[in-house]
């Protein structure tokens, strides 16, 4: 059975999907059991984060592509100098934030980027 989902849910036990804006309108990532994140259309290389206006020619809206590649680039970086965190770790305190309190991810990354932290 197919059932069409909107935001950010579980889907299954350890499964959840996030909202991912940018190249396609209402797409969705793909989290699994917390570690593994599918988050091709807010990022799709880690190239992305250096350089957020490296797009693909299928971003349906490649502003708000480049704009939320910029602000999750941007809050990484805030918190891997605040507390000393690599790429990975503070991508993994975005994303883990967004989840645990139901928020968007740019939404997390946005707080990040003008309050200086995630809470």
């Amino acid at each position: 059975m197919l059932e069409r989902v909107d935001g950010e849910m579980e889907i299954a036990a350890g499964v959840h999907v996030l909202p991912a804006p940018g190249h396609t309108p209402g797409h969705l990532a793909v989290e699994v059991e917390g570690a593994l994140l599918y988050a091709a259309d807010a990022l799709l290389h880690p190239l992305q984060v250096a350089r957020p206006d490296i797009g693909r020619g299928t971003d349906a809206d490649p502003e708000q592509a480049v704009a939320t590649r910029h602000l999750i680039g941007e809050a990484m970086g805030i918190l891997m100098g605040a507390h000393n965190l690599t790429e990975e770790q503070a991508f993994d305190t975005l994303r883990r934030f967004s989840q645990e309190n139901n928020v968007k991810l740019r939404e997390v990354a946005r707080r990040v980027c003008e309050q200086g932290s995630v809470s």
